[in-house]
């Protein structure tokens, strides 16, 4: 009987942990994977437009308006994951954001 509630009490540690896990894990999960993509997808607009002959300021500007200013101001992001992987990408293609 004894080893009965112990599983029992085991099982119910176990599950709680993983649903808080799930609560809080997922939404920064999301948020991260969101700061990466915005990054990755202006980092190739800006590089499209290098081409055209646009300096580094207006590459950010012309980059923030395609996307979507909504888009932009209603992703909640990680800043500084955002601008590591934009200045990574960037540099890729000759843009240096220092």
């Amino acid at each position: 009987m004894k080893k009965v509630f112990n599983n029992s009490k085991t099982f119910r540690i176990t599950s709680s942990i993983v649903i808080f896990s799930l609560i809080f894990g997922v939404p920064r999960l999301k948020k991260a994977m969101d700061s990466v993509i915005l990054a990755e997808e202006m980092a190739t607009i800006m590089c499209t437009l290098k081409g055209e002959g646009y300096t580094t300021k207006e590459l950010a500007q012309k980059a923030y308006y395609q996307m979507g200013e909504d888009k932009m101001v209603n992703t909640p992001i990680y800043g500084k994951l955002m601008a590591s992987t934009l200045q990574r990408k960037t540099s890729e293609c000759g843009i240096n954001l220092e």
